[in-house]
């Protein structure tokens, strides 16, 4: 028994050290590859660029690129190069992707069991460039993982894979929010807009369903989809803060000031971040008849609701007559303040300080008055910011 336990404990002991053994063999081995790598990388690097902006390539030298450690720098080199490529460099890049099996390679990786794998052989294939990959690729849009699905999109759009718009709109759903502005990226890169399936699938199936309306609000802003704009005042009241934030932020884009009355009747929501994407929207779409919308919201009770109002008139009435009306009214002090200040900021106040010297009568009578109101209460900023204890938008 005893003779049996030392024999037991031999061959443990054994094989501890062998196992000990083997992963330092490993990591030498992986710290010489990096050593071979740093060392081959600057000669084959020159040659790499050689071929891809002149010279064709021989036989031979593709020969030697086939070889394991020799395409590994090769590829490495490629990879850093190509996203920077077009034109003829951009396909001969891909040609060399291919004469290396590096194409066939990463397309077999898109069924490993691993995710990883799978998804940065997605991303690869987006940097290869091979046509080749696009059907892999829009097949990889079905995979279980989203990380995967993602990266193929992002392959897709650098292929500039016109073909896989439809089947991208229509995974859309199963993608985080995180993902949504890549994807309106490569959506607007691949063309959305001259595909009239596509656009109605945006309007009559994304802007229907809750998984996919704030992509479908997304891709109608940057997309300039106007008919998508009814859809949005259907669900306005119904949708989370952000949503509606996000629609406002769409409309804004359009820049289609039909919409901005619409918009306007919106002002009155119980949360501040909308109210303020509102009125950023109605400033950028610069429609005048909404101004005594705007007003009120001066005197919001949340600081930076009131800036922007105060910003949207400067950009409805770029004249500044109608913030120059604000400080000529009744109105109380803190709506003169902010008035008088955005005066400041946009050079009207200097513009009354040089008419001064060419006005007469009536007209040089009205300026001196509106001089008068600016410096006043443009002198009392750091009082009134005292005075100011609203809360403000995170």
């Amino acid at each position: 028994m005893t003779a049996v336990l030392s024999w037991a404990s031999t061959l443990l002991a054994v094989s501890i050290l062998f196992i000990i053994g083997a992963l330092f063999v490993l990591q030498a081995a992986r710290v010489l590859e990096d050593l071979w790598l740093a060392w081959r990388t600057p000669a084959w690097e020159e040659q790499v660029m050689n071929l891809l902006f002149a010279a064709e390539p021989s036989p031979e030298f593709v020969r030697r690129m086939s070889r394991p450690w020799t395409r590994i720098v090769v590829q490495n080199i490629l990879y850093k190069v190509a996203p920077n490529l077009d034109g003829a460099s951009k396909e001969k890049c891909a040609w060399l992707f291919e004469a290396m099996g590096s194409v066939d390679r990463e397309i077999w990786r898109l069924r490993a069991r691993s995710a990883f794998v799978r998804g940065r052989a997605a991303y690869r294939l987006g940097q290869m460039g091979s046509r080749r990959s696009i059907q892999p690729l829009i097949g990889t849009l079905e995979d279980s993982w989203v990380d995967v699905r993602y990266a193929a999109v992002l392959a897709l759009g650098r292929l500039e894979a016109g073909e896989a718009v439809m089947l991208i709109l229509t995974h859309a759903g199963g993608f985080e929010a995180y993902h949504r502005p890549a994807i309106v990226e490569v959506v607007k890169r691949l063309g959305l807009v001259d595909q009239k399936e596509a656009r109605a699938y945006v309007v009559e199936t994304m802007l229907v369903q809750s998984s996919t309306f704030r992509l479908g609000v997304a891709l109608a802003g940057a997309l300039q989809l106007f008919e998508a704009i009814p859809k949005f005042w259907s669900r306005f009241e119904s949708v989370s803060a952000e949503t509606k934030m996000d629609i406002a932020k769409a409309v804004g884009t359009m820049g289609h000031p039909s919409a901005a009355k619409a918009l306007a009747m919106f002002l009155n929501d119980p949360e501040p971040e909308v109210r303020r994407a509102i009125l950023r929207a109605l400033g950028q779409l610069g429609e005048v008849s909404v101004i005594p919308w705007v007003i009120p919201k001066i005197k919001d009770p949340v600081w930076d609701v009131s800036e922007a109002a105060v910003q949207a008139l400067a950009a409805l009435d770029q004249s500044g007559e109608t913030l120059a009306g604000l400080l000529e009214s009744d109105e109380e002090d803190m709506v003169k303040f902010k008035a008088a200040m955005q005066l400041e900021a946009m050079g009207v106040v200097d513009r009354w300080t040089e008419e001064v010297t060419t006005a007469s009568g009536e007209a040089l009578h009205r300026v001196r008055q509106r001089l008068r109101l600016a410096v006043k209460y443009d002198a009392d900023q750091p009082i009134m910011k005292k005075l100011w204890h609203g809360p403000h938008v995170n």
